[in-house]
């Protein structure tokens, strides 16, 4: 995997249906590639996703994204930033954001997320 100085990449599960559609919905309405996003599937990559501090478990429960600066965002704040990039979603972001609201959807992206892996078998 290589990154230019300018590159988000996103840590996504490969093997994950849901996961894989997200992924398509996102490049189709930045116009099928946004060029500052590098896609990582993390099916395998245990040792890689080692190196730089996330576990396989983590990396499954919750999207991870790496900011060029080596920041990075986990479940919720990865997908404000996502949306934040796309001047249509600003709005939904800020709404996700509010201090009332984001508790609420955090326990939902959870359940949805166990929900999934349970289904898959993986957990």
């Amino acid at each position: 995997m290589t990154k230019t100085n300018e590159q988000v990449i996103i840590f996504y599960d490969g093997v994950c249906p849901v996961c894989q559609r997200y992924r398509r919905f996102y490049e189709y309405i930045t116009s099928q590639k946004d060029k500052h996003i590098t896609w990582f599937d993390i099916t395998n990559e245990h040792t890689h996703l080692k190196r730089l501090g996330i576990s396989h478990n983590e990396a499954e429960q919750e999207l991870h994204l790496m900011l060029p600066n080596g920041e990075l965002l986990v479940a919720l704040d990865a997908y404000l930033f996502l949306l934040r990039r796309i001047s249509w979603l600003k709005s939904v972001a800020w709404l996700l954001a509010l201090p009332f609201i984001r508790p609420v959807f955090m326990k939902y992206y959870r359940f949805s997320v166990n929900r999934r892996l349970k289904k898959s078998g993986r957990r």
